[in-house]
């Protein structure tokens, strides 16, 4: 987990959920060394966010999810898992004013972190839910928050990998 690194910095590792806080320019940089893999990169904005169905929607709506887009976790992780209509050798959901999870209920932050963890360990296992062979292919969750918040996340993952 990362608090306060580079943007060049949460591209090139295997932490594939990371929390830090970024400046414009290095923001800036986030989108140019997306663009220079040629990852898709997309943003949420989750400031006055207040259910677990807002956020569901918001980054729904950011990686341009179907019409027939279920609307709820076990939708979005097919859904998350597939972005077959938007092909791309990585991708990058970030998501800005992340802090504005802690206005939901613990459970529904700690069901929050196991479905990052649930799409990205779909798309590194090289297997789809079918069990059909897929390239394995890096999607990085990348919470802008400052450090307390980014420690909370990180106390999460630990708990969400059974650590």
């Amino acid at each position: 987990m990362t608090f306060l690194a580079p943007s060049r910095m949460l591209l090139n590792n295997r932490q594939f959920v990371q929390c830090a806080f970024l400046s414009p320019a290095e923001e800036e940089r986030l989108r140019e060394d997306t663009a220079q893999k040629g990852y898709s990169l997309v943003e949420a904005d989750l400031v006055n966010i207040q259910s677990s169905e807002e956020l569901i929607q918001r980054m729904a709506s950011a990686l341009n999810f179907p019409s027939y887009f279920g609307g709820n976790w076990d939708a979005f992780l097919d859904m998350a898992t597939d972005l077959s209509w938007n092909p791309a050798p990585g991708y990058v959901l970030f998501l800005k004013n992340a802090e504005a999870l802690l206005q939901l209920p613990s459970e529904q932050i700690a069901t929050f972190v196991r479905l990052c963890l649930a799409v990205v360990g779909r798309w590194q296992s090289g297997e789809d839910e079918e069990g059909n062979t897929i390239p394995r292919t890096p999607f990085y969750f990348l919470l802008q928050g400052q450090a307390p918040f980014c420690r909370l996340v990180t106390d999460l993952l630990a708990l969400g990998r059974g650590s």
